[in-house]
Parts: C-alpha cells; structure tokens; sequence
C-alpha cells in the first residue's frame, strides 16, 4: 500500500511538472494579456474628444458608404486574389473601443489594412494624436470617397503639419508599412494567403509590433495578447484578437 501511495505521489508530482512546463507560453500570454489590461484600466491614456470626433464624422459620413460599390468592382477585386470585395466595419463605438483598449499614443504609427472610406484611421489620427495613422485600399470606390472625406477634413484643419494621414490606393501585399506599430485588418472574408503575406512583412520589421485581426491566426512568432469584443456593422459583439510580434 505504502509503496502504491508513493508512486501515486510521483504520478502527481509528474504531472504537475508536466503541465507547468507545457503552460509556459500560456502564461506568458496571460501575462501579456495582464499588462495590456491594466494599462487599459490602472494607466488608462485619456482621450476627452471622443464623443467630439464621434459627432463629427457622423455629419461627415451622413451620405458616404463603403457599401456602394459596383458589381463589376466587387469581381475585380474578388478576382484579384488580394482582398476580398464583402464589406464591413466597426462602428465609431466599436472604434473608440480599440483606440482604449490598444492606448494608442503619439509615438504611434497606425495603418489599417482595407481601410474603405476610411472612418478608423481619420478617428485615430483624430482623437489618438498618433504620429501616422495610413489607409490603404483596394478598392478604387472607396478609396475615391475616403479622399473626398480627407478633403473636407483639410478645410476643417484637422490635419495637422507635425503628423501624417495618408490614404493609398494599394494592394496590401505590395504596401510599404515598415514604419507601423500598429497594423488593423478586418480580415473576416480574406484569403489565407493575404493573412499569411501580411504577418511576413510584419516579422520584417525589427521590433515588436501589434496586429488587430478580425480573423484568429496561428503563427509561432505571434505572441496572443487578447481578445476582445467590439461593435461592427453586422455584429454587436463581434470578437476580435491582438497579437504581438515575437522576435
């Protein structure tokens, strides 16, 4: 009997081993989870003008949609194979939400990758004060309406001589964002191969760098940070995961 307890006491030690050497990288996960999370809540960054810019671009987007696109655009940019031509976005709640939750700053550099008419990266450039804040597009729709919106946002002065807000018409895979630290992509409907190309020009960049995606992705040099919930044009609650690039 002794002899079967000790054994069983070496099982439990095992295990407990075991799983404590398998759960490392979760718990540098949860970790890292813990650090954004705090500092969303005990080292809260504060932007006062949210429900200001809310405002704003509401009156400005009144008669402005990136859902009116042309059937023969949505082939060609389905046939492309470089995006993806079903669209969505988040709703100025849903953005002022991450702008919160990623405590974005003035040392920031923000891209959104499909970034339609535009509406996160003028509220980030807005309402964060980032350094950069860059739109690239496929669609030439969009992307024409979004430049019509940055027009009007000029003669507003918004647009200020010390940062920069640039709107590319471009295939993302041929877009130059060496210089992000934050990268956006509402990737629900897009190709594996577009994801995949995205994360390798990330790991090009020789420091750390945070990846927004709407789709979940799998890669040993992405670090989860954690995931969130945030408002979308087609769903209240759609969920959405940050990582980290792991060099």
């Amino acid at each position: 009997m002794y002899g079967s307890q000790k054994m069983i006491g070496k099982g439990i030690v095992f295990l407990v081993c075991f799983l404590s050497v398998c759960s490392c990288d979760s718990a540098k996960d949860l970790k890292g989870s813990q650090n954004i999370e705090e500092s969303a809540t005990k080292k809260l960054r504060k932007y006062p003008n949210h429900q200001k810019v809310k405002e704003e671009l509401e009156e400005i987007y009144k008669d402005v949609s990136g859902f009116s696109v042309s059937q023969e655009e949505r082939n060609s940019i389905d046939q492309s194979r470089s995006s993806n031509s079903t669209y969505g976005e988040l709703t100025f709640e849903g953005i002022q939400k991450l702008v919160d939750v990623l405590q974005l700053s003035p040392d920031d550099v923000f891209f959104d990758l499909g970034s339609g008419v535009a509406k996160i990266v003028l509220y980030v450039y807005r309402v964060a004060g980032v350094r950069k804040s860059v739109g690239i597009e496929l669609s030439k729709t969009r992307h024409d309406a979004a430049m019509e919106i940055l027009q009007q946002v000029r003669k507003h002065g918004w647009i200020q001589p010390d940062r920069l807000l640039e709107l590319q018409h471009k295939d993302i895979l041929n877009s130059d964002f060496h210089d992000a630290t934050v990268l956006y992509i509402c990737s629900t409907c897009y190709p594996n191969d577009i994801i995949r190309g995205v994360v390798q020009k990330m790991l090009q960049i020789p420091r750390p760098v945070i990846l927004v995606s709407q789709k979940p992705i799998e890669h040993k040099q992405l670090q989860w940070i954690r995931t969130v919930e945030l408002p979308t044009t087609w769903n209240s609650k759609a969920r959405w995961h940050i990582y980290r690039t792991s060099l």
